[in-house]
């Protein structure tokens, strides 16, 4: 094992500690098979004769070091929640983690680049300079970008509302779950809230000090909160194409990081029920963590809704926990307003499992609506195996403009190869040109970095595609 120094969860919150981590996974130059850092700023850091990273954040080393172990912890934490490695949505085995990618107040998951990138800005409310990887909320936020893109990879590709939001709540989920498995995070929120999870504490609140600070410089005295997020907020479910594009923080927008709070807020009273069932901060954040991690394998390739992944959830918890938990979901749904979806489920049992595409299309074929050509077989630690299938049409959105709308389909089944789970989604034509205004009137004059303009269509329309890149 490798010592190392870092903020178990971010500056503001607690004093660095002391970790350790697998020198297998850090390597001698914080270089591993999954995870490496990228620094074109600092010299990278070395490990001692031991192995160990024990820099202080007065050296930018630590930087590195804590923007490292938060990713791969939290890559950890997600890769045993599926039994199974992860794949990245890029080629190569290696996310790069840049700790010093610039100044700025920024931090982004790139997949064109197979990277994070986080930046530092000086602040005259905190009199220091804020360096976003030295929090270990945004480091996991990003890498649940990361990890979120390889499970489904189309969720990038769509200009729609709610698919973007839930890519941010995502992240948020990450950040929350790395949280809950440390014991020095689990001992500051009993001690803050005396066991009661709806007082604010360090698990509610998201990336204290970069939000300390980024609220403080928009000189709004209404708006002094400290800390980025909360997920302990009033915000229910409505569909977010009804919603304006943006708005004051207080209040409910299309925006993903305003629209993320309603998935964010119904998980964090997910795992406060957890608590109260059981008493365990650490298991209930394995056992939300498993729910969260299956229910998000099982849903649509090309979309994510967010009742869909309601019902998913639900799913999940009677294969993996028999349903005990289904009581505490239901109430943390309800709450936030969010409907829970399942699909009926034909009672159908393979004769044998797919070994590969062509095997797998007449399962689509069967079980489907028609047209779904197969795109992936996925198969999870638990002996569940995932069998994907998209189907694609241009669309026009009006304005001149056109995109490639895509619709999926997921099928579940067991290891005795019964069919469990079952997920169409909405095509939605109408919510792809909202989105794809929202993106486009925030970037008037040229091409933001979440779209490009492909094609001319032979009657003049411009067909947009999404990039896949998630900017926060």
């Amino acid at each position: 094992m490798s010592r190392v120094k870092t903020y178990s969860q971010d500056p503001m919150v607690g004093p660095v500690m002391e970790d350790t981590i697998e020198i297998s996974k850090i390597g001698r130059r914080l270089e591993g098979p999954r995870v490496e850092v990228w620094d074109q700023e600092v010299m990278k850091a070395s490990a001692d004769g031991q192995g160990n990273y024990l820099y202080g954040p007065e050296n930018r080393k630590f930087d590195q070091v804590q923007a490292f172990v938060s990713s791969q912890k939290t890559l950890d934490l997600f890769e045993g929640y599926a039994q199974r490695s992860l794949p990245w949505a890029f080629e190569g085995e290696t996310l790069g983690v840049g700790p010093h990618a610039g100044e700025g107040a920024n931090a982004y998951y790139q997949r064109s680049y197979g990277a994070l990138s986080f930046y530092y800005f000086d602040s005259k409310a905190l009199g220091r300079r804020v360096q976003t990887s030295q929090s270990a909320d945004v480091v996991s936020h990003e890498t649940g970008h990361a990890i979120l893109d390889g499970l489904k990879p189309e969720f990038g590709r769509t200009f729609d509302r709610e698919t973007k939001a839930y890519h941010e709540a995502f992240g948020d989920c990450a950040a929350m779950l790395l949280t809950l498995s440390r014991p020095a995070n689990r001992e500051a929120i009993l001690a803050e809230t005396g066991g009661d999870l709806r007082k604010e504490n360090c698990l509610s609140r998201m990336g204290e000090e970069f939000g300390y600070a980024v609220r403080r410089m928009n000189k709004d005295p209404r708006d002094d909160r400290d800390y980025l997020r909360t997920h302990l907020n009033d915000f229910r479910y409505i569909n977010p194409d009804t919603l304006p594009a943006d708005g004051p923080r207080e209040t409910l927008s299309g925006e993903s990081h305003s629209f993320c709070q309603v998935w964010t807020r119904a998980f964090y009273d997910t795992l406060a029920g957890l608590f109260e069932k059981s008493g365990d901060l650490g298991k209930a954040g394995e056992v939300g963590g498993n729910l969260l991690t299956l229910g998000t394998h099982m849903v649509s390739p090309t979309r994510a809704r967010y009742s869909q992944l309601a019902g998913a959830m639900l799913r999940a918890d009677q294969l993996l926990y028999g349903g005990e938990n289904s009581a505490v979901l239901r109430q943390a749904f309800d709450k936030a307003g969010i409907e829970c979806v399942q699909e009926a489920v034909p009672d159908f049992n393979w004769s044998q499992p797919p070994a590969d595409l062509a095997e797998a299309q007449p399962l689509l074929d069967q079980l489907g609506p028609g047209g779904f050509q197969a795109q992936r077989i996925l198969k999870d630690g638990h002996g569940f195996t995932v069998i994907e299938g998209i189907q694609s049409e241009i669309v026009r959105c009006g304005d001149g403009k056109a995109s490639e709308v895509a619709q999926g389909m997921s099928l579940t089944f067991d290891s005795s190869g019964r069919l469990i789970h079952k997920v169409v989604d909405d095509p939605s034509p109408h919510s792809e040109a909202i989105g794809m205004n929202d993106e486009m009137t925030r970037s008037p004059s040229g091409l933001p970095a979440t779209w490009q303009s492909l094609r001319q269509l032979g009657d003049g329309t411009t067909l947009v595609a999404r990039l896949p890149v998630f900017i926060d």
